[in-house]
């Protein structure tokens, strides 16, 4: 999200939309958010707030992580684990909250493992094929941020492609090595941000940058 991202990172001289919104007056904060509803029968693919976020679209409340490089909106994600039995990036990590990468992407060696523990099988390009049938016993992947964990289930992580009447289970993490400095990191693309609705909050200059990140609510269910 470069363009909504911090000043440091401005694309060939170009002030990025939330800077000059909240200049002229037409914002009260730095704030923006994202649901994405990853429903594809469903008409409404997400919004995107300015200034704020729709409590309509999440479970209150919402848990706030401080960002330790407001150019890339990267935090510190303290914990991945796989059920009960697997646990990666143990001595924590660095992380990327990113709509703009489909998947959730991490080093090779970590998302290997992970893919084995969910039955994954390699693919190309770093992605792993899972078996469709096995969905409804696949365990739990959680990600401990702020302190809390976040959970996601086999319906939110496997990416379900229906073509021809044939049906194709993928999984939702692909291998993607980042060489330092920006890397090793994590990348929580839209597999994570469907199932959490992200809040971005760039501070005023007397407050950190931050990321509120709560349950979204599934389409159809009231407030």
């Amino acid at each position: 999200m470069p363009y909504l991202g911090r000043s440091q990172r401005y694309v060939g001289g170009v002030r990025p939309p939330l800077d000059i919104l909240v200049d002229q007056g037409l914002l009260d904060k730095p704030v923006f958010s994202f649901y994405l509803n990853r429903d594809p029968e469903a008409a409404d693919g997400g919004e995107l707030v300015l200034g704020g976020s729709d409590p309509a679209h999440y479970i209150p409340p919402l848990t706030f992580v401080l960002v330790t490089i407001p150019a890339y909106w990267q935090i510190h994600m303290e914990s991945v684990k796989v059920g009960t039995g697997l646990t990666l990036c143990a001595q924590g990590c660095a992380a990327i909250l990113d709509t703009g990468t489909s998947l959730i992407t991490g080093p090779t060696e970590e998302i290997r493992a992970l893919n084995k523990a969910i039955g994954g099988v390699p693919l190309l390009m770093g992605e792993y094929l899972i078996q469709c049938s096995k969905i409804p016993t696949l365990p739990q992947v959680s990600f401990r941020l702020g302190g809390v964990w976040f959970n996601l289930t086999a319906q939110d992580y496997v990416i379900q492609i229906a073509r021809g009447g044939v049906r194709l289970c993928l999984s939702g993490f692909q291998a993607l090595d980042m060489p330092p400095p920006a890397g090793p990191l994590w990348i929580l693309g839209d597999v994570f941000l469907g199932s959490y609705v992200a809040v971005f909050d760039r501070g005023d200059g007397k407050s950190r940058a931050r990321v509120g990140l709560a349950r979204a609510r599934v389409r159809g269910v009231e407030p």
